[in-house]
């Protein structure tokens, strides 16, 4: 009864009496009290981040959902067959959570997991965007050879001006650089200065030449 876990008729109370939470202190050890008897957290290693507490009733998770939620943890309530979950998602929030109840130890392992979880996430998004661009890269100077091929092959290379030809020269003797490395490369070897935007305007008169003789 002096810790408000039963009444006088000895049933156990839903919501705690307001002088067992009367001070953050007090407020961290019932937090750590809850979650030593229903708590539990997701690896962050093998898994998504989350971290649950079974409450057995609907009065006593509701209460402990908004106490959560007074700090900024963006908790939320489900119900299920043993009782109801107060669930949280976010990594920075079970972190928030962690270190509210002063788990420390837990808490440097969260951050460790995750600061190299989301380095490699990072990575992994780099890699993916470094691809994606050396593919459009492929793509766009396999579409210029065949324009340029179609022109050599139907009418030869001699019927275009001097810039158009040694462009489509230098795209037959490079064809998987980038249209910045392109222009760079005709620059350094031809000492005229050829920028990627005139390059990418040569190759739009190419292109429309091709057209034209394929109709």
């Amino acid at each position: 009864m002096d810790l408000a876990i039963v009444n006088e008729e000895n049933n156990i109370i839903d919501v705690p009496k307001e002088y067992i939470l009367s001070d953050e202190e007090q407020i961290s050890a019932y937090l750590r009290g809850i979650f030593l008897s229903g708590g539990s957290i997701n690896d962050p290693k093998t898994s998504q981040y989350h971290l649950e507490l079974l409450i057995n009733n609907k009065t006593h998770a509701l209460y402990i959902n908004n106490l959560l939620n007074n700090y900024n943890l963006n908790s939320k309530m489900i119900g299920r067959k043993k009782g109801y979950i107060v669930y949280i998602k976010e990594a920075e929030k079970i972190s928030d959570f962690l270190r509210y109840i002063k788990a420390f130890n837990a808490v440097m392992y969260f951050e460790d997991i995750r600061i190299y979880r989301d380095h490699k996430n990072m990575t992994n998004r780099l890699n993916n965007c470094e691809q994606a661009t050396i593919e459009k890269i492929i793509a766009t100077a396999k579409k210029q050879i065949i324009n340029i091929n179609n022109i050599k092959n139907q009418v030869g290379l001699d019927i275009l001006d001097e810039k158009l030809k040694e462009t489509c020269e230098y795209r037959l003797k490079y064809p998987e650089v980038s249209l910045k490395e392109l222009s760079e490369i005709i620059s350094l070897e031809t000492d005229k200065k050829v920028t990627k935007s005139g390059l990418n305007h040569r190759f739009r008169k190419i292109r429309e030449l091709s057209n034209k003789i394929k109709e």
